[in-house]
């Protein structure tokens, strides 16, 4: 009877950890991962994306077949704090909280927590009387004329 009573606990158990919600990922590094379910064709729409936008002023946005990033800013001074967006080619949106400063002809961008000097999350430099914006993440570096 004993053995009887532990093989039906074990069966309960392990029906409640199958039916349990499965946890999203704790993100590092100030990622917020957003819990948009848009469609392709929603997430292209201007409105749309605009009424969904972070604060702050768009400074440019950069697509490619991987997706597109866009860089949000609301500036005090030479300073800002903003959103720097990334939307991958599946919908999949992740916001990262930056900082950034102008210096004489760029906008230099970190993660709101960075103290590395050397590297940045961003930069958006003038080219040719258009912007033009560098954008690191993950080891894969991006670079394009902003739209």
């Amino acid at each position: 009877m004993h053995k009887l009573s532990i093989a039906a606990l074990l069966v309960g158990l392990g029906s409640l950890i199958a039916c349990a919600p499965a946890r999203p990922a704790a993100s590092a590094g100030g990622e917020v991962p957003s819990t948009d379910t848009r469609d392709d064709a929603t997430s292209e729409s201007p409105s749309a994306a605009a009424a969904d936008s972070p604060a702050g002023d768009l400074v440019c946005r950069l697509k490619s077949n991987d997706g597109r990033v866009e860089l949000y800013l609301k500036w005090a001074d030479s300073d800002a704090t903003g959103v720097l967006r990334t939307v991958g080619a599946s919908g999949a949106i992740t916001d990262t909280r930056v900082r950034a400063e102008r210096s004489s002809s760029a906008i230099i961008v970190d993660e709101l927590n960075s103290t590395d000097l050397a590297s940045h999350l961003a930069t958006v430099v003038a080219n040719n009387g258009k912007r033009r914006m560098r954008v690191v993440e993950m080891g894969n570096t991006r670079s394009a004329e902003c739209e």
